[in-house]
């Protein structure tokens, strides 16, 4: 029986859902592109590991995606949950549009500028995807790298629709620095091959290394050095992504960043 939505998510740990939405679990690249193949909602949205769904979702996403027949729906804003377990209404992008509801220009020159702009967030846990459109451009996930699915599903979609309505709830979570730093070291090859805009590339590095802003190049090289050893070239350019400048964007009283 077909489903209106599938959720593949990284979290075993989610909350029950309507009838009409199934849960399929995916925690790597494989079986998430196992998944997409095998899913049987019209929509699909992907749940990262530390994130789950936002109330009111399945109404506003899907409602809207069916709505305006679009490819793909993404909420501009979030949930924090705070150091005292409380949510917090929160986004990373400095966009400036104040309609509640958004269509993107379809023009792939726009679209880059909206990125460059740091306008438009390409977190996969923020988007709702039409299946047949992922199905029909052959996207998938490559090297494990969410961004570069989420960017190849910006240039392929036809209808893009960004609601100022928040779409997950994320907690933060430790992370091993070391197995994201050596993953990114073998992302970045497969990223300048599909993605191949310089300014796409320079996108992609900057948000994969967005967890190191503010440490000082010092601090840079005492966690880089041991992992990546002689290979200086490779360091350098890690560090001059994570000390590009930055500018600061306060959402209601949640300081986030995003680059100038």
């Amino acid at each position: 029986m077909s489903k209106i939505l599938s959720i593949i998510s990284e979290n075993r740990d989610l909350d029950s859902f309507p009838k009409n939405v199934e849960l399929i679990f995916a925690d790597n690249m494989k079986s998430k592109n196992r998944a997409i193949k095998n899913s049987r909602g019209k929509f699909i949205t992907f749940i990262e590991n530390h994130d789950s769904i936002a109330p009111n979702f399945f109404e506003t996403f899907v409602e809207t995606a069916e709505k305006y027949s679009a490819d793909i729906v993404r909420g501009r804003k979030f949930y924090l949950i705070d150091e005292n377990q409380k949510l917090k209404l929160a986004t990373k992008e400095h966009y400036e549009s104040q309609n509640p509801i958004e269509l993107l220009p379809s023009d792939r020159e726009s679209r880059i500028s909206l990125l460059n702009r740091r306008q438009l967030s390409q977190d996969l846990s923020g988007a709702i995807f039409n299946r047949k459109f992922l199905m029909e451009n052959r996207i998938e996930f490559v090297a494990d790298s969410d961004l570069i699915f989420s960017l190849q599903t910006l240039f392929a979609a036809k209808i893009y629709i960004c609601i100022d309505a928040p779409s997950y709830i994320h907690r933060d979570s430790d992370e091993d620095f070391e197995k994201f730093l050596i993953e990114l070291m073998n992302q970045i090859p497969i990223a300048e091959k599909i993605l191949r805009d310089p300014i796409l590339i320079e996108y992609f590095m900057s948000q994969s290394f967005e967890r190191f802003r503010g440490e000082n190049v010092e601090n840079l090289e005492k966690i880089l050095r041991p992992i990546f050893k002689d290979d200086t070239e490779f360091i350098e350019r890690l560090i001059r992504f994570a000390l590009r400048p930055i500018v600061q964007v306060s959402i209601q009283n949640e300081k986030f960043f995003a680059m100038k």
